[in-house]
């Protein structure tokens, strides 16, 4: 995407995403997907008929049966939840001047404009579209973990670009409007983004767990 002066990111988070994927969604992304019917019977028999138990001390609960999710443990259930996005991916790539990136479960919505108050209101509205293809997939976002952040060239106009933005609304599930307040800085895959695109947040935060974990193999060093 060309960067044309101003940008916008917003970042979200899907609540529950292992726990939430549906068996007969999934079934349904695989066979419009153009999978062969033994595989899809075969990925809604891997995704149903499973049983959990709680077990706290010596006490294990009675067995109840799940109706969602994928199982933790077994190879193939990031491969089913990632493919169970391909239809979401394959909508937003349509998108102009916006974009759309998944790692698994979170979620990047980059936006670039002539203002940053533009390339705000696309990464909004883009959200809400994303927000409304989770819901009639049977999931949706984390509000408490959807982060908005803006870009703006250091020698830009103010009077041309509207200043600085300090937020903005999304309409979610049944509220009208959700305010979203921009950060100074955002943590992205581990990674400390600043508005300013300088890297000293990042490079300081792992400095300080570097200096931590060599402190703390030092003490167990004396320790032995």
């Amino acid at each position: 995407m060309r960067l044309m002066g101003h940008a916008g990111a917003l970042l979200f988070d899907i609540a529950g995403f292992f726990d939430t994927v549906n068996p007969e969604r999934a079934t349904r992304i695989f066979r419009l997907k153009g999978f062969p019917t033994y595989v899809c019977n075969w990925i809604h028999s891997f995704l149903t008929g499973r049983t959990v138990s709680l077990k706290m001390g010596t006490h294990v609960s009675t067995p109840c049966e799940v109706h969602n999710g994928t199982p933790q443990g077994p190879p193939l259930s990031p491969i089913l939840s990632a493919l169970y996005m391909a239809f979401l991916l394959d909508m937003m790539s349509r998108w102009s001047h916006k974009d759309l990136t998944m790692y698994v479960d979170d979620g990047a919505i980059y936006a670039v404009s002539a203002t940053t108050q533009a390339a705000v209101t696309l990464a909004l509205t883009g959200y809400e579209e994303v927000l409304r293809w989770l819901a009639k997939n049977g999931l949706s976002a984390d509000s408490a973990k959807t982060e908005l952040i803006t870009f703006t060239k250091t020698r830009a106009n103010t009077d041309l670009t509207g200043g600085q933005i300090w937020g903005g609304c999304y309409a979610h599930a049944h509220a009208k409007c959700l305010n979203i307040t921009t950060a100074s800085t955002i943590k992205y895959l581990s990674i400390y983004i600043s508005q300013d695109l300088k890297w000293d947040k990042h490079v300081n935060t792992m400095i300080n767990r570097a200096k931590l974990t060599i402190r703390g193999l030092s003490v167990l060093g004396n320790s032995i």
